[in-house]
């Protein structure tokens, strides 16, 4: 691949959120885990020197919360360890680092939600390995923008969306926990919220990026099937039913205080089902 400068930004990671940014920003240079290991020091030394670009964003990521459990050194190699060596060279390099992280660094314990500044706790080790790297960002790099979000839908890849409209084909009900709540967020809406961030030259730090309003994952599943107008009825159950490895966040709704709210998730489904 030839060297072209006006490439300015480049994302690592081709997923549901790396897609959706390769749709915002057109020229920029996308590069999936397949392509580049950004555990690779050298190999992402010579890509960042030959394309010399103004912002890194970095969408790569171990999203398997329950393999996680028993993957861990995978888990904390892609969402600890590399974030440490992106952070290193793009301080050296100078170069702008956007990088995501996630609701499941805290606990859930707290009824009223998480801001910027709450301390974080994970129950697991998905959110563990992600705390890793958000330490690692800030040990490392000075000129960051770490943004928070939770329960991610959209094209590019698995998610809990497309997972209930394919039930919704087969099934004549579908069994869902009524007692984890967070805030679904759109793919695109983030995406466009972090355009914003970026051209806007938001100062450097930690935010919360989610779309407004929470609910349980049996509510969200209800609201799908509402957007479908699909007869598949939701059958609520407790967590504590299913033989997950993981623990999850009873309550992990991130509050956003520093910048403008994104619409209602209940506004984003017929935008996505669309």
């Amino acid at each position: 691949m030839k060297n072209n400068s006006h490439h300015k930004i480049i994302i690592f990671g081709q997923g549901i959120l790396g897609s959706a940014f390769e749709k915002i920003f057109p020229a920029a240079l996308i590069f999936p885990r397949e392509k580049l290991d950004i555990c690779d020091h050298k190999k992402v030394k010579d890509l960042l020197d030959n394309f010399k670009p103004q912002t890194l964003i970095n969408c790569a990521a171990f999203t398997r919360v329950d393999d996680a459990e028993k993957e861990k050194e995978e888990a904390e190699r892609v969402n600890g360890e590399a974030v440490k060596n992106l952070a290193q060279i793009c301080q050296e390099k100078k170069i702008n680092l956007m990088h995501f992280s996630t609701d499941y660094i805290f606990d859930g314990q707290n009824p009223d939600g998480y801001d910027e500044n709450s301390v974080p706790c994970p129950i697991n080790f998905y959110g563990e390995s992600k705390l890793i790297g958000e330490e690692n960002l800030k040990k490392y790099h000075d000129q960051f923008w770490l943004i928070r979000t939770s329960s991610v839908f959209g094209a590019g890849g698995k998610n809990f969306v497309d997972t209930m409209k394919n039930l919704s084909l087969s099934k004549k009900e579908v069994a869902v926990v009524n007692d984890q709540f967070s805030s679904p967020t759109y793919a695109t809406d983030l995406a466009c919220a972090c355009q914003k961030i970026i051209n806007n030259k938001v100062d450097f730090g930690t935010y919360h990026l989610t779309n407004s309003g929470s609910c349980s994952w049996s509510d969200f599943a209800r609201e799908i099937f509402l957007n479908l107008k699909s007869n598949c009825q939701v059958r609520e159950i407790p967590s504590s039913t299913l033989d997950r490895p993981a623990k999850r966040p009873r309550f992990s709704v991130l509050k956003n205080t520093k910048l403008d709210p994104l619409r209602s998730w209940r506004g984003t489904l017929e935008d996505y089902l669309d």
